[in-house]
Order: structure tokens, then C-alpha cells, then sequence
């Protein structure tokens, strides 16, 4: 039988990240990328030259290259707009209430 859960079970789920969002930082995202597609131009130029069923998986690494980099890209702008939201604060000021 189905129930739902309990009211606050969930608390704080959607407040977290969002579900698209592959890496925790941006320098992640960035590295992750990179790294990922490094492999898949690596398995592309095996797969084009020596072993064709590798060309399935480089495609699948430079998918998930791309993925990261979006994701990347993304946190950063979303941490960019954060920032700008919040006022500055002068230095010595109180504050305010």
C-alpha cells in the first residue's frame, strides 16, 4: 500500500541544490569537464582509428564533459546573482537592523 510521507520528512531536499547540478563547486565542474573530455577525445581518436566500438563511449564522455561544463557554468552564475543580490556593507558600519 502507498503512504506519503510524513510531513518534514523531506525538509530542506528542495532548499539544496538543484537536480541538474553535477558538480559542488564551479572549480569542480571545471576540472571534472575537462578531465572528461579529455577522455572522450581520446576514446574519439582510438575509436576512429583502431577499435570502432569505442566511438559509443567517447560519445557518452564528451556528453558528460558537456554536462559538467553546464553545470559549472550554471552554479557560477547562480552564485554570481547571489552575490549581487546581497547589499554591500561599508567597513565600520553597524549592520542594519
Amino acid at each position: 500500500m502507498f503512504s506519503l510521507p510524513w510531513p518534514g520528512k523531506f525538509d530542506g531536499v528542495m532548499a539544496g541544490k538543484p537536480w541538474w547540478q553535477m558538480a559542488k563547486t564551479v572549480r569542480q565542474g571545471y576540472l571534472r569537464s575537462g578531465w572528461t573530455g579529455f577522455v572522450g577525445l581520446f576514446m574519439l581518436w582510438a575509436g576512429l582509428t583502431d577499435a570502432p566500438w569505442l566511438l559509443v563511449s567517447a560519445a557518452c564522455f564528451l556528453l558528460m564533459a558537456v554536462l559538467y561544463l553546464v553545470s559549472a557554468l550554471a552554479l557560477r552564475l547562480r552564485e554570481r546573482s547571489a552575490s549581487a543580490a546581497q547589499p554591500e556593507r561599508q567597513p565600520g558600519l553597524p549592520p542594519s537592523s
